[in-house]
């Protein structure tokens, strides 16, 4: 077991600026749920994360269950990105076990999202680098990859500016078959100190 669901708890990044695991109550509120529906729909997300339905209750709740389900057996958790009660996106972290199972790479990975709105007002470089300093002091997670698409410009210009170093991508494939291999990028948590 890589981690335990009391190992979750939230990050504050400041004036209500935070990172709350994921679970039913926190994300199925009204709410929340007229938020995803509306925004989580995006052309960006329905292209480079297919697998995020968002466009009914009963789909963001079947998503939620699923991921629930994931986080108590120890494969994969969550975090909102959250403002007040506003959701501003996700971040997913995948462990080695559940990675190998889905693309055969026995490797943490962490994937996100911030919905159109709040791109490009740095909310989601201040998550990540709190998740990457949650993911080394609480999990214990010496690296980790982020695989991208090769045209996923905006996601591409905020990893560069992160501390990731680019892989030789000729060792990956994409699991769906039809796209390039992704792009992908190495975090090297252990080396990495961070401003307490």
């Amino acid at each position: 077991m890589y981690f335990s669901t009391n190992d979750l708890k939230v990050i504050s990044i400041g004036e209500g600026f935070r990172l709350q695991p994921i679970d039913c109550g926190l994300i199925l509120d009204d709410a929340s749920q007229e938020i995803l529906m509306k925004l989580g729909q995006s052309d960006r997300i329905k292209k480079y994360l297919p697998n995020l339905d968002f466009s009914s209750k009963d789909a963001i709740e079947k998503f939620i269950m699923g991921l629930s389900l994931k986080t108590e057996t120890g494969l994969e958790f969550a975090y909102s990105i959250k403002v007040g009660n506003l959701i501003l996106g996700m971040i997913f972290v995948n462990t080695p076990t559940l990675n190998e199972q889905m693309i055969g790479l026995e490797k943490w990975t962490v994937d996100f999202f911030i919905l159109e709105p709040f791109e490009g007002k740095h909310y989601m470089k201040a998550a990540l680098i709190r998740m990457m300093h949650f993911m080394k002091t609480s999990i214990h997670v010496d690296d980790f990859l982020m695989l991208v698409d090769q045209d996923n410009d905006k996601c591409l210009k905020l990893i560069e500016s992160l501390p990731m170093d680019e892989l030789d991508n000729r060792g990956f494939h994409n699991p769906e078959g039809n796209k390039f291999p992704p792009r992908v990028f190495h975090c090297p948590l252990s080396q990495l100190r961070f401003a307490e």
